[in-house]
């Protein structure tokens, strides 16, 4: 019995966890011109986190967002505001919502909304050069690339803070070339998104932090 109840509760969790994702409006009866979106993201196998959010051709606006609760294939959640009620089905929800709780006068938000397929990411081996989308694909596969990239954001802006007009722009000459040699000597080292690819990344990223923490620190002490 108790290994029939762990089963049950694996089940539900993969249930839970396979809604997941963005959710754009479908309904095909819209006279209100309808546009929106919901986004799913499961945090237990009982409770959901959503947040919906949706306007009409009048610019009426609905906006929700909080933890329901997750039984079968139906969602609930009730605040001061009113209630709302999320159906499950094959790649698509239904939010069933009263008329004027979380919108505009004109708002809507009740309907169907059906599932964004997931984008995919193909990192592009023939080439060193990162694009947006490889450099967005890296920070999700890698948390310590991302808050690398973080640190290397906030000390390039304190540094530019204490340059003059003609150092600022040579700083972004300096900044650009940099990232084309990591991106050439991450590339050198193994096929993008290895973990070695990535950790020559994050290992370049830091020397390069601290070179313009130094130079943000020299910049200041000359400025007094």
């Amino acid at each position: 019995m108790k290994f029939k109840l762990f089963l049950l509760g694996i089940a539900t969790f993969s249930f839970a966890a396979s809604v997941d994702g963005i959710y754009m409006y479908k309904e095909k009866f819209n006279p209100r011109g309808v546009v929106g979106g919901t986004e799913i993201k499961t945090i237990s196998p009982d409770k959901i986190q959503f947040l919906i959010q949706a306007s009409s051709k009048k610019a009426h606006a609905c906006s929700a967002e909080g933890v329901a609760q997750l039984k079968g294939n139906k969602a609930f959640f009730k605040d001061d505001e009113g209630y709302i009620e999320i159906v499950f089905g094959d790649n698509y929800l239904e939010v069933s919502a009263p008329q004027f709780a979380y919108c505009g006068t004109y708002g809507w938000m009740t309907g169907r909304y059906v599932k964004e397929a997931p984008k995919t990411t193909t990192l592009n081996q023939s080439s060193p050069k990162l694009t947006d989308s490889e450099y967005e694909h890296i920070k999700k596969a890698s948390p310590d690339y991302a808050a690398a990239e973080k640190e290397l954001s906030r000390a390039y802006a304190n540094l530019k803070k204490s340059l003059n007009s003609n150092q600022k722009e040579q700083l972004k000459t300096e900044q650009v070339e940099w990232i084309r040699f990591r991106d050439q000597k991450a590339y050198e080292a193994d096929k993008k998104g290895t973990q070695k690819y990535i950790n020559t990344l994050i290992g370049l990223t830091k020397e390069r932090i601290v070179n313009l923490n130094i130079a943000g620190n020299n910049s200041k002490c000359q400025n007094r």
